[in-house]
Order: structure tokens, then C-alpha cells, then sequence
């Protein structure tokens, strides 16, 4: 029996790397073992991991780093002492220099996904990216079907991780409800941190950065209009909302 993962990250992880040292999904880091929290930077859900443990049908959440994250002392030590961080791609990411905004990672990301579909250390595998349930073999146990999806809402600001303009934020929007190539089953709204669309809940306590914070209490005016967006019949396909 073939296994479906509802929400992993087989390429968060290479994220963390500057583009020229980034391998891809079938990459498997490993750091060492759970000592100092060290283990939380192996892979958990990289391809060959996930098709070794039967898994052949993944929604596979893209997901750039929040600025709010990499302003942490656990990242700030971490890209300091291991190779699988890379120092000056947390300080490009803490100061939304142009390359390392959200917009900038969150296209990185998926150019990885999309070109990097088999490996010559895996032969016989691959990976697929679907737009259709008709595209799954339930049967197949070497090929790991991707559904794509987007965790974050902060994914869709635009320039050095703005937000005013909803227009430009909308325009995201659609671009992958009307895309033939990066379908997106569904949307996670809120992550960890505030963003302009609602309240988050308060799952970082361990830090104290304000940005961890939830403020307000549900949705706000941006973020119903972003699920109406989404849910648009009229203009491209519907995006779910998480």
C-alpha cells in the first residue's frame, strides 16, 4: 500500500544554503545526531526518504523563510557552526536584500523543484509535479507524484517583502490560479509569524521577537479578500485555503 503526505518540506531545508551551494530534494542532510537541537537541521521528508517509506503522493509546501525567524539566536548560531546554514543567506534573508526576499525564495524554490526532477544517484527514480489527480499512479513506487502548495501568506508580498499594495499581492494570486505548470492545491494563510491577513496562533513562545506575537483576533479585511481571490470561480482555478 503506497502512503499520501498531506504538508512536507523535502526542499525547505536547501533553502537555508546561498543559491550556488543549494542541492535539491533528493538531497538527504544530515548533521549528527539530537544533541543541542542539532538534529532539527537533518532532513525529515527528503525524496529519498519519503520513497523509501512507501510515500508516493506528497503535497509539498514551498515556504520562504520569515524574516522573523532568521533574526533568532538559535539561527544566528546555527549558521555560524554548521555547513548546512549558510550565514550569509540568514543575514540576506533578515535584511530583505534584493535576492533573498520572500518573492525571491519562494521563485528559487520552486525552480528547484521543477528542474531537479531525478538523480543520478537514485536511478529509476523520480519525482513529478502533477496538475491532476487523473496524472497519480497509485502503483507506481518510484515515482514520488507533487502536489504543490504555498505555506505562508507572507509568500505572496511583493519587492523588499511589502504588503500595502493589495493589488500587486492579488496579481500573485492569480498568476498560479491561471498557471498551467505550478498548480497549487491549497494556501496555509498564516504561519508563525504576523502577517497582514489575520491573527496566527502563538506556537514560537521560545522566542520573544514581537513578530511571533499574535495580534488582533482572525481575519482581517486583506485576508478575506485574499480567500475571495482564491475562491474566485470566474479567473483561473480555485486555490483552497489551509
Amino acid at each position: 500500500m503506497s502512503n499520501f503526505d498531506l504538508h512536507c518540506h523535502p526542499t525547505f531545508k536547501q533553502m537555508l544554503r546561498l543559491p550556488e551551494q543549494r542541492n535539491d530534494g533528493w538531497e538527504c542532510i544530515y548533521v549528527m545526531k539530537d544533541k543541542n537541537g542539532y538534529a532539527m537541521t537533518n532532513s525529515q521528508s527528503c525524496y529519498p526518504q519519503l520513497l523509501e517509506g512507501r510515500v508516493n503522493l506528497i503535497c509539498l509546501a514551498l515556504h520562504p523563510l520569515e524574516v522573523a525567524f532568521s533574526e533568532t539566536f538559535i539561527l544566528k548560531i546555527l549558521s555560524n557552526t554548521l555547513n548546512a546554514i549558510n550565514r550569509l543567506q540568514i543575514k540576506g534573508i533578515r535584511n530583505s536584500k534584493v535576492g533573498f526576499t520572500y518573492s525571491d525564495l519562494l521563485g528559487q524554490e520552486i525552480d528547484n523543484v521543477v528542474t531537479n526532477t531525478s538523480s543520478e544517484q537514485f536511478p529509476g527514480k523520480k519525482a513529478k509535479i502533477i496538475q491532476s489527480i487523473k496524472e497519480y499512479n497509485r502503483n507506481s513506487e518510484d515515482t514520488l507524484h507533487i502536489i504543490l502548495t504555498i505555506e505562508g501568506g507572507h509568500s505572496f508580498y511583493y519587492g523588499r517583502n511589502q504588503s500595502k499594495n493589495l493589488e500587486k499581492i492579488k496579481d500573485k494570486v492569480y498568476f498560479f490560479k491561471k498557471s498551467k505548470i505550478y498548480r497549487l492545491l491549497y494556501i496555509t494563510l498564516t504561519h508563525l509569524t504576523q502577517t497582514i491577513f489575520s491573527n496566527h496562533a502563538y506556537s514560537m513562545k521560545v522566542f520573544s521577537q514581537k513578530k511571533f506575537v499574535p495580534v488582533g483576533d482572525g481575519l482581517r479585511k486583506e485576508g478575506n479578500l485574499f480567500i475571495d481571490w482564491c475562491s474566485d470561480k470566474k479567473e483561473g482555478r480555485r486555490i483552497l485555503i489551509d
